[in-house]
């Protein structure tokens, strides 16, 4: 084991030294990905900054724009799951989702199920094997946009916003099924 220069050793105790809150305040400028490596400089900062509960909680806002209570042990633990989930979609992932919102937010304004007008979320193996199918990669914002929805259900009169109707979706069965209409000649 390689023993630590007085210099560091010097930083270190200084920095930890200080007050909880004013180490909040220095991770919040930081990245969550540098505050995550900055934890594993040592087993006190390690867990220190895990347990910063308040961070995590703006980061998870930041990033993932979560708005609700934490559905995990802690902002932490919260945090890793939508970065197990979502880590790939993080540059993309909070404009993905406003735009979700403000959609969904429209349709409930007009009294409609956001539910029953758009497929369930497309899986990471479906998009995988459509890239495939496609001998191409889909754009990482397009990715995220299908984690959320799908596509839109064909249905009877049910566009978006006065738009004419297309429906695209990827299947299992072939790559962003346009269904078969009398479009007349």
């Amino acid at each position: 084991m390689t023993e630590e220069s007085p210099q560091n050793m010097c930083v270190h105790s200084t920095f930890l030294s200080l007050p909880v809150d004013a180490i909040s305040e220095v991770c919040l400028y930081l990245s969550p990905n540098d505050a995550i490596i900055l934890s594993r400089t040592c087993s006190v900062l390690h867990l220190l900054i895990n347990t910063l509960h308040n961070v995590w909680k703006v980061y998870c806002r930041r990033v993932w724009f979560l708005t609700g209570p934490c559905s995990a042990d802690s902002w932490y633990l919260e945090f890793l799951n939508y970065m197990s989930e979502w880590g790939e979609y993080k540059d993309c992932y909070t404009d993905v989702k406003k735009s979700w919102d403000l959609i969904y937010q429209k349709l409930r304004l007009s009294n409609k199920n956001p539910d029953l007008i758009f497929h369930p979320a497309a899986s990471e193996a479906l998009l995988s094997e459509t890239e495939e199918r496609l001998k191409s990669k889909l754009p990482t914002s397009y990715r995220c946009f299908l984690r959320f929805h799908n596509g839109q259900i064909e249905t009877e009169n049910c566009s978006l916003f006065g738009t004419e109707l297309h429906f695209y979706h990827i299947t299992d069965r072939g790559c962003f099924v346009l269904p078969a209409r009398d479009l007349g000649s």
